[in-house]
């Protein structure tokens, strides 16, 4: 009886796309794990693909041989540049060609990117114009704290410590007694005719 021949058998244990959707002209990384887990040492393709869902657009990303002896796995790393692609989703196929391998259902993985879409242009934005208006903001609250100070201590004078007394500033001036020419000094004013005098 002959003995019978090592099994043949690598398989795709991962898929992964980053990012998961991008603006058009933007690299798109896909990383894929690959394992020998078959009975003999191997040597085999690997490549990887995108196809747009609805429509038969096709990408062919890349492909790179690959050696794994028994057990061993390996990460490739595969580059999408998306400049040119069709705005849309997209399934991202990777697939070992091993045409003896005994399982090849886990030959293929796929992936899906969300979306290959239209940049979006950020505006170009000067911090000299964002901090403009805030020192503006920042001014006018200083002038506006000082002048509150200010009239608050006009408020709090001994002079006008009674609130009423501030409409009866006017009194000051049509109460003073008139300074004649002969007179060699200003008349006393009676300060109890002008509150605003009063301590």
């Amino acid at each position: 009886m002959f003995p019978s021949a090592p099994v043949q058998d690598v398989a795709l244990t991962r898929i992964e796309t980053w990012p998961t959707a991008a603006p058009r002209g933007r690299p798109i990384y896909i990383d894929v794990t690959v394992e020998n887990q078959g009975e003999n040492a191997e040597t085999f393709d690997v490549i990887v693909y995108a196809d747009q869902f609805g429509t038969d657009v096709h990408f062919d990303i890349g492909d790179e041989t690959v050696s794994l002896d028994i057990g061993e796995s390996k990460l490739l790393e595969f580059v999408w540049d998306t400049t040119g692609v069709p705005y849309g989703t997209y399934l991202i196929t990777a697939e070992a060609i091993l045409p003896e391998d005994a399982d090849p259902a886990d030959n293929i993985k796929r992936t899906k990117v969300g979306g290959i879409y239209i940049p979006i242009r950020q505006p170009h934005v000067n911090i000299l114009d964002l901090l403009a208006p805030i020192a503006s903001a920042i001014l006018f609250l200083v002038a506006l704290g000082t002048a509150a100070v200010g009239f608050f201590k006009i408020l709090m004078s001994p002079r006008l410590r009674r609130p009423w007394r501030l409409f009866s500033l006017w009194a000051c001036y049509r109460e003073q007694p008139p300074i004649h020419a002969k007179e060699s000094k200003p008349k006393s004013i009676d300060r109890s005719k002008h509150p605003c005098l009063i301590e």
